[in-house]
Formats: structure tokens, sequence, C-alpha cells
């Protein structure tokens, strides 16, 4: 079963300009990032988060406080005017 999806159709999307430029630019930050295993987040581009020994749940509460420090830390000071 198909889910709806026309096997001809999906092989061109996949064989696209569009897809194939997505992949390498994909391969290129990954390779950047230096990710390794799956699940992995970057936060930032400064942080990352592998999933290793933490559980899914802690993994995202690590992401969600990473990137929270991150918008206070350009959140504009409360009264100087912007």
């Amino acid at each position: 079963d198909g889910h709806g999806t026309d096997a001809e159709a999906f092989r061109r999307a996949m064989d696209s300009p569009g897809v194939r430029r997505a992949l390498v630019e994909a391969d290129r930050r990954a390779r950047g990032d230096q990710i390794q295993a799956v699940p992995t987040l970057v936060v930032d581009g400064r942080y990352r988060i592998s999933g290793g020994e933490l559980s899914r749940r802690q993994v995202l509460a690590v992401a969600d406080e990473l990137v929270a420090r991150e918008l206070a830390a350009r959140a504009p000071a409360e009264g100087d005017g912007a």
C-alpha cells in the first residue's frame, strides 16, 4: 500500500534538483556541526545535544533550556528603549 503516493511521482520528486540541493545542504550542515549520531539537536550552531544516556524528554528539556538562554541573551535589556 503506497498510502496514496504514486511510486513514479515519488521517484521523480526525490530525484529533483531541489531535493538534491536540500540533501547536499543537510549533509554539509551535519558535517559542519559534527553530527555523528541520530538523534542530535544543534541549538544556535553552538550546542550539540545527542541522546546517548539521556531520554528523549531530557534531550528536549536541555534544548528548551539552551534556546531560552540564547533568546534571553539576545533580548534587549528592559528600559533601554529598544
